[in-house]
């Protein structure tokens, strides 16, 4: 609630960012959004109006889903349809800030990784609902990074532990 997203696709499906060093008004959104060149990837904060930091984001093998976290312990998942981004999904498992999010390179499966040293698997089980399986790390700080293996069937997960 609160967080609206616009993505960013061309026709390739190629997510681009914004080159400038200004912070974009809404204004400046609103007409990037009407352009014919794409969407800007933004989160307004719902008070300020300004662009919110997304600490991590991810986008499905197909583009049909992006997965982002807005400075949050949450992961919003959005669905692109019909020209549009819908948040289909909040995935709320983690205690503290999620810090990599990753889509298996063949389904619509996620993997994410936050601050409170957990990893889950979210399995796409049935239609816009995501079950979390939480991954038995083992770590005393915080998991930074998270990867799929080239057929999904593997994950990596890096440490502030300095171990993968």
């Amino acid at each position: 609630q609160g967080f609206r997203c616009e993505m960013a696709f061309q026709a390739s499906r190629a997510l681009f960012e914004q080159k400038s060093n200004e912070a974009p008004t809404v204004s400046a959104t609103k007409k990037a959004a009407d352009s014919k060149a794409g969407y800007h990837v933004l989160a307004l904060d719902p008070n300020s109006k300004r662009p919110c930091a997304l600490s991590c984001i991810a986008v499905s093998h197909d583009g049909r889903f992006f997965a982002y976290c807005p400075q949050t312990s949450k992961v919003h998942v959005s669905e692109y349809k019909d020209g549009e981004f819908k948040l289909v999904k909040e995935l709320a498992q983690h205690d503290q800030l999620v810090t990599s999010i990753e889509f298996a390179p063949s389904s619509y499966n996620l993997l994410t990784c936050s601050q409170d040293r957990n990893a889950y698997v979210w399995d796409y089980a049935t239609e816009n609902d995501w079950t979390p399986t939480l991954v038995h790390l083992r770590i005393h700080r915080a998991a930074t990074y998270c990867k799929w293996s080239w057929d999904g069937k593997k994950f990596a997960i890096c440490s502030g532990q300095k171990c993968i």
